[in-house]
C-alpha cells in the first residue's frame, strides 16, 4: 500500500514545489494537498495521511491548531511543521501540538526528504534525541 504524504501551506507555489521535489525522492508515495490549515485537517480525516508537512503560519486555523486536531483524530499520523520561522515559542507549540519534527524552510530540500522518509518507513523519534529542532 502506497504511503500517503499531505502538503498543506497556503502558497500553490511552495505546495507545488514540495511536491515535485518530494516524488522525485518518493516515488512511491501518494500526495495530497491542502492551501489552508481547515481543509488540510478535513483532508486528513478523509484520506488518512501516514506524513503531514505542516506549514505554521497560514489564515484561519493554523498550522500548530490544524496539527492538533489532525493528532486528535489520527494520533500515529507523523506532523512535520515546515517553515520559515526560527521561533522557539513556535517550536514549543508545534511540539505541545503534536509535531514529530520543525524543519526549516530554507534548511533545504533534501534535509525535508530525510526527514519526511523516515516518517514515511513509520519511524518516529530517535531514542532520547527528537528530530529537527523539536
Amino acid at each position: 500500500m502506497k504511503k500517503r504524504i499531505l502538503l498543506v501551506d497556503d502558497s500553490d507555489l511552495m505546495r507545488g514545489a514540495v511536491r515535485n521535489f518530494l516524488q522525485q525522492r518518493l516515488p512511491s508515495c501518494e500526495f495530497l494537498e491542502a492551501g489552508d490549515g481547515k481543509t488540510g485537517v478535513e483532508v486528513a480525516r478523509k484520506h488518512r495521511p501516514d506524513v503531514v508537512i505542516m506549514d505554521i503560519r497560514m489564515p484561519g486555523v493554523s498550522g500548530i491548531e490544524a496539527t492538533r486536531q489532525i493528532k486528535l483524530d489520527r494520533p500515529n499520523t507523523a506532523v512535520v511543521m515546515f517553515t520559515l520561522s526560527d521561533n522557539p515559542k513556535q517550536r514549543q507549540a508545534a511540539r505541545q501540538a503534536g509535531a514529530c519534527a520543525y524543519v526549516l524552510k530554507d534548511s533545504g530540500p533534501e534535509e525535508l526528504a530525510k526527514v519526511v522518509r523516515r516518517f514515511a518507513r513509520g519511524q518516529r523519534r530517535r531514542k532520547g534525541r527528537p528530530p529537527c529542532m523539536l
